[in-house]
């Protein structure tokens, strides 16, 4: 959410507390697989979720509600 009546001003004393190289701290990120972009990522996602929601009701702790074993 943005303020636009109060915007917020940065003082001198906060700009004094920067370090110049913290936003080179994130590139790390940009190189590990992990954190690439893939495209087909969302498919990959859903696709897994279509083949487990019917295991959904079958992975209940031993001892829950509904369980035959006890």
């Amino acid at each position: 959410m943005a303020d636009f009546a109060n915007p917020a001003r940065i003082s001198d004393f906060a700009l004094g507390l920067s370090q110049p190289g913290y936003m080179a701290s994130w590139s790390g990120y940009t190189t590990d697989a992990r954190f690439r972009h893939d495209p087909g990522r969302l498919a990959a996602v859903r696709s897994e979720a279509e083949r487990l929601v019917d295991a959904r009701d079958q992975m209940r702790p031993a001892g829950s509600e509904g369980d035959e074993s006890r």
